[in-house]
């Protein structure tokens, strides 16, 4: 992916919370993202959980990239990663920390 070509997404809303996520540069790719219950139904990962995952995700390919080019061959690698939701001066639960 370069600098020029832009990142696009597709949401088509289902029902309630739910939403299929379209992949413009991954032909076929589509996902299932619906919040947790009470508000949604869990049919999929929730936009949190794509969040955490995104930055596990950047976290541990940048990682990667500087063991490849030190030369280091990691074995058997993987991530773990929380966030931590905390209430906003409005009451509203947000992702505090990852």
């Amino acid at each position: 992916m370069s600098k020029e070509t832009p990142l696009t997404i597709e949401l088509q809303h289902l029902d309630g919370y739910a939403f299929k996520v379209k992949f413009a540069d991954a032909a076929g790719s589509e996902l299932l993202v619906d919040e947790s219950p009470p508000l949604g139904e869990g049919k999929g990962p929730s936009p949190s959980q794509l969040l955490l995952t995104a930055v596990a995700n950047c976290l541990s390919a940048s990682l990667l990239y500087c063991l490849y080019k030190a030369r280091h061959e990691p074995k058997d690698m993987r991530t773990r990663a929380s966030a931590e939701f905390v209430r906003n001066e409005s009451g509203r639960l947000r992702i505090g920390h990852i």
